[in-house]
């Protein structure tokens, strides 16, 4: 048995922060990623990848549909990609307001 057979992925939270670069206004989206889907993503790569990198690898198309709903096509902004293991306390009270896609949920701020 080796250790993937053992071991399972932790649930990721993965924040994208999108920064305009005319305006400075930010977006978010926060993106929970079960660990199911990080050790699905192992399993049928075979990437080295460590979590953190999977989780973002994971996350990017969904992130940049929902920023599409939120920031005109014209607008130019940044990325830059945050992780924790518990839910960052923005969420706190808030149901997701993105459809979930491929078992992730997602919040766009």
């Amino acid at each position: 048995m080796s250790s993937s057979d053992i071991y399972s992925s932790s649930d990721i939270y993965t924040e994208a922060i999108a920064t305009l670069v005319a305006a400075g206004h930010q977006k978010r989206v926060i993106v929970l990623v079960p660990g199911r889907n990080i050790d699905k993503y192992k399993t049928e790569t075979k990437d080295d990848l460590d979590e953190l990198s999977i989780a973002k690898e994971l996350v990017e198309d969904l992130v940049r549909h929902a920023l599409a709903g939120v920031i005109p096509s014209y607008e130019r902004y940044t990325l830059e990609y945050f992780h924790y293991l518990t839910p960052p306390p923005s969420l706190e009270g808030r149901a997701p307001n993105f459809p979930n896609d491929r078992g992730m949920t997602a919040w766009v701020f």
